[in-house]
C-alpha cells in the first residue's frame, strides 16, 4: 500500500485498520459505502437528488482517505 504515491506508513497502517478482512465486503461498492465515498440519494417519485457523502460510516477511513485525495 505504501508505493501508491501520497501514503506513507502511519497512514497505510490507519487505513488497513479501519478496514480489518478486505474479504468482509462483498464488492468495491460496500467497501466504498463502508468508507463513506458515496453521495447519499432522495428519492420522491421521479425526481432523484444526489447530495453530500453519507454521513453513516466509518469516521476515521473517510479522514485518511480524504486527506489522500486533497494532496493530489
Amino acid at each position: 500500500m505504501i508505493t501508491i504515491p501520497g501514503i506513507a506508513s502511519i497512514r497505510a497502517l490507519e487505513i488497513i485498520t479501519e478496514i480489518g478482512e478486505i474479504d468482509r465486503f462483498y464488492s468495491s461498492d460496500k467497501l466504498c459505502s463502508y468508507a463513506g465515498l458515496v453521495p447519499s440519494m432522495k428519492q420522491s417519485g421521479n425526481t432523484i437528488r444526489i447530495g453530500r457523502f453519507v454521513k453513516q460510516s466509518s469516521k476515521n477511513l473517510k479522514h485518511a482517505l480524504l486527506v489522500l485525495a486533497g494532496q493530489s
